[in-house]
Formats: C-alpha cells, structure tokens, sequence
C-alpha cells in the first residue's frame, strides 16, 4: 500500500509541475481516490462510466465524506464527454462536494448525485 501511496504522490507531483492534471477514467475507482486526486491538483477528473462512487461515512472524517475543490478551473466529468447518459453516480453523503471561497470557474458535467442526506443541496460553494 505504501508503494501505491509513493507513485501516486510522484504522480500528483509531476503533474502539478506540468500545470495542468488529466486522468482517464481507469481512475480513480472510488470516492476516497476522486478526494484525494482534488486536493492533489488533479484538473480534470473523467469519472468511469456505469460506476457508482460511495462517500466514506463510517468513519466521521470529513476528507473521505466531503471532497474540496481547491483548485480554479476544475472539470469533474462523466465519461469522456461528460454526458448524464454515461452513468456516473455519486450515491450518498451529506454534501459530496465543497468549492473552496475563491476558486472559480469548476465545471460537474453529467455527474448525478443520488440519496445525499441534505436535502438543501448536493454541491457547497464558498463566496469571497
């Protein structure tokens, strides 16, 4: 696990360096990985199709219930064109995703969120 943890660090790494992030939807295969890649600097993320990603709750850490979007111009998508069609479903949680006060321009394209537990909303924007 730890050798896993170091590439993915080196990974974050050189793509930071690079200025721009894209992953291809072999990842990340869950929700923990999706978190970790957003804090990470990971641009845009292209969610797998036909996939469900569960938030963690059981264990009270708000890191792996709730992902923060850190960085300006963020792309989370559904499949390589961000279509709803492709199926790419974030099943529970309290509020899955959190925009950070000052980062703009995030795009969620054909993304659906299902069973959240607030019914006031699925996604929280931080405003300056």
């Amino acid at each position: 696990m730890r050798y896993f943890q170091g590439l993915w660090i080196v990974f974050a790494l050189s793509c930071l360096l690079q200025g721009l992030c894209v992953v291809s939807c072999s990842w990340p295969v869950n929700f923990v990985e999706l978190c970790l890649g957003l804090l990470q600097g990971v641009r845009v993320i292209t969610l797998c199709e036909h996939t469900s990603y569960f938030p963690d709750l059981s264990s009270g850490n708000t890191l792996f219930s709730r992902c923060e979007i850190r960085y300006s111009s963020t792309i989370i998508q559904c499949g390589p064109e961000g279509k709803a069609e492709s199926e790419c479903i974030v099943d529970g949680g309290d509020m899955p995703l959190e925009v950070l006060s000052g980062v703009q321009g995030v795009e969620v394209r054909g993304v659906t969120f299902r069973n959240t537990h607030s019914e006031q909303a699925t996604v929280r924007i931080h405003s300056d």
